[in-house]
């Protein structure tokens, strides 16, 4: 019998230490849930596992989809993170996006700016450029942040200053742009922009602009003027085909931070922050509507709401936008009854600044935000009768906080900022506690949204420094204990030799420890020496009498079965494939473990023979 083996440790049969070493075991190439994503065209955004500034419309800036630390390295105490720059410079960048799992977007640029604003494309890999797509902003105008997003037939949308376009994701074309309406001179108009959009599910976009007004400020610091000027704005729907508006109507109130859209009974529910009111319309597919049976609600003597986001029944919204020596509320709105308020203080102190919206995680009704004068980030749990703080920890930050991980393990991600610049932290959910620190990402700290990407990275985008950064996280303080060879299956000593075509089959690993039977799976009946606390296992996998070609996928039991193969066969006589990697077993913290690994034959049938050759715990 012949075998070939290619594995990230070499061949099965190379020689392994003959004690335990500690080498850093980097699973986040692997990261389980990113790596189930089958990204394609979606109803509003993209499906993918960041299509935009936000994970969707609701703007809950929780992505179940990324993985926790834990995830991606079973088992580790600590964990270090690995840092890459990319090459170009991208000034004034906003937020990035994911297409497919190969494909990386980012956006920024202002008004006036040589070569106007920009798309991008890069290599996730290297992080090398593909290409860039300039678009021309008048000197004249606003220069505040837009956004660019992945609408749900997969092409690229963004908006800076009052200038949307729309652009091919693979050659970067510019397919469309059109300038949206603001006041002119006479009306006491000095530029509008429009920071930010949501999609409808039959991929409408939508925008709300603000205006600056007179004012001898630019940038985010023309915010003080439009909240002075109070000139209101206008809300749009735009067809994404033609770039064309739609409908426009006026906003009630001038809304600084960005819009939030949920959708119930066929109507589209669109939430604004107004200056001192969260208000929402209606669209139905004509009319674009006020909905004044549900408010405006008022922020209870607050100003200035920062962006809205959605906590499964309620909207959600923090005051402080601009900062404030009232310390900044917290406030839950029913979308069934606007009678149903729920407000907290969270933070006191003499100075108060919310830059940046909280997080909102419907599955533990809880939300994640800072104020970054008074230097903290709580966690609160919305209960029937109001908040309730979890904990509170000392976090100075300005930039986007973002949540990661299953439900029952919930990470917190964000930046930390010092008088050396951010760092980036990975916080446990449930008690604030720092799980790993980043070394020094930028010497200042940024503004933009913090987002992950496939294969566990996270991304800082850097609007100070212009650099994109891409952080790493690897898990460190596992040991590998080898030991010889031994067989846990052998479908052909069981009475179903063939393994099923597209259905899981589980096995036991390590739960019954070194001295496990395996005969039931055919292998040994005297236990391979994989002891029960293991956090992943060294795998050889050998197809047997496959009867076609096809593919084998390998993966933690009680997680989602990943789209990349570990293995593909073919009935070749004389060969039998074989490859050696390490995988994760199930973890107890984040499933119910009656196995240990899943497995599943794709396109043909095979006999599969596997093999363990060493662990770590």
């Amino acid at each position: 019998m012949f075998s070939l083996s290619i594995g990230i440790f070499g061949p099965a049969s190379a020689q392994v230490p003959s004690s335990a070493t500690t080498p850093s075991v980097n699973t986040a190439a692997n990261c389980p849930t990113s790596a189930a994503i089958q990204t394609r065209t979606g109803a509003a955004w993209y499906i993918t596992l960041a299509p935009g500034e936000q994970p969707n419309s609701q703007r809950t800036q929780t992505y179940s989809w990324a993985c926790n630390l834990s995830q991606l390295s079973p088992g580790a105490t600590h964990f270090t993170i690995q840092q890459q720059t990319a090459p170009a410079t991208y000034t004034s960048i906003y937020n990035i996006a994911t297409r497919g799992s190969g494909e990386l977007f980012v956006f920024g640029g202002f008004a006036g700016q040589s070569g106007g604003s920009y798309v991008a494309k890069l290599d996730p890999v290297s992080l090398n450029e593909l290409w860039r797509t300039n678009f021309s902003v008048p000197s004249n105008q606003w220069s505040y942040f837009g956004a660019m997003g992945v609408q749900g037939q997969g092409d690229i949308f963004a908006v800076s200053s009052n200038v949307l376009i729309k652009v091919n994701p693979s050659s970067g074309a510019l397919i469309a742009q059109a300038t949206l309406p603001q006041l002119g001179s006479s009306e006491g108009g000095t530029g509008a922009v429009y920071n930010g959009f949501v999609v409808t599910d039959s991929g409408l976009i939508v925008l709300k602009s603000i205006e600056r007004g007179t004012c001898s400020s630019d940038g985010p610091a023309a915010l003080l003027c439009a909240a002075r000027n109070n000139l209101g704005g206008n809300l749009l729907i735009v067809d994404p085909n033609s770039l064309k508006i739609i409908i426009s109507v006026p906003l009630f109130q001038t809304s600084l931070g960005r819009l939030m859209l949920e959708r119930r009974n066929n109507i589209d529910y669109i939430y604004i922050p107004g200056l001192t009111d969260i208000y929402r319309y209606t669209w139905d597919g004509v009319s674009l509507l006020l909905d004044t049976s549900w408010g405006p609600v008022s922020y209870a003597g607050g100003v200035n709401g920062s962006g809205v986001g959605l906590l499964g029944d309620y909207a959600v919204i923090q005051t402080n936008f601009l900062p404030s020596i009232t310390p900044s509320k917290l406030i839950a709105v029913s979308i069934l009854s606007s009678a149903d308020v729920k407000t907290i203080q969270p933070f006191s102190g003499a100075s108060s600044w919310v830059p940046s919206k909280g997080a909102f995680d419907a599955s533990n009704s809880r939300a994640y935000v800072q104020d970054t004068n008074v230097g903290q980030v709580a966690a609160l749990t919305l209960t029937s009768t109001g908040w309730v703080v979890n904990w509170i920890v000392e976090n100075q930050a300005k930039g986007f906080l973002f949540v990661t991980g299953p439900p029952q393990a919930r990470q917190v991600v964000m930046p930390s900022s010092s008088s050396l610049g951010d760092q980036m932290v990975w916080r446990d959910a449930s008690t604030g506690n720092a799980v790993a620190t980043s070394d020094i990402v930028a010497s200042t700290a940024t503004l933009d949204p913090i987002a992950p990407g496939f294969n566990g990275v996270v991304y800082y985008p850097s609007s100070a420094t212009g650099k994109l950064v891409q952080l790493t996280p690897f898990g460190v303080g596992l040991s590998y204990y080898p030991v010889s060879p031994c067989r846990i299956v052998d479908t052909r000593n069981t009475a179903t030799p063939n393994l099923p075509i597209g259905s899981p089959v589980a096995y036991k690993v390590n739960q019954g420890g070194p001295t496990f039977n395996y005969s039931a799976q055919g292998g040994n009946a005297s236990g391979c020496g994989i002891s029960a606390d293991a956090k992943a296992v060294f795998f050889n996998f050998v197809a047997v009498n496959s009867a076609e070609p096809g593919f084998l996928r390998a993966w933690s039991y009680g997680t989602t079965i990943p789209t990349a193969s570990v293995l593909n066969y073919a009935n070749v006589n004389g060969l039998n494939i074989a490859n050696g990697l390490v995988i994760p077993v199930c973890n107890p913290n984040t499933a119910t473990c009656s196995s240990d690994l899943s497995l599943q034959a794709d396109q043909a049938t095979t006999q599969l023979v596997i093999d363990v050759v060493g662990y770590f715990k």
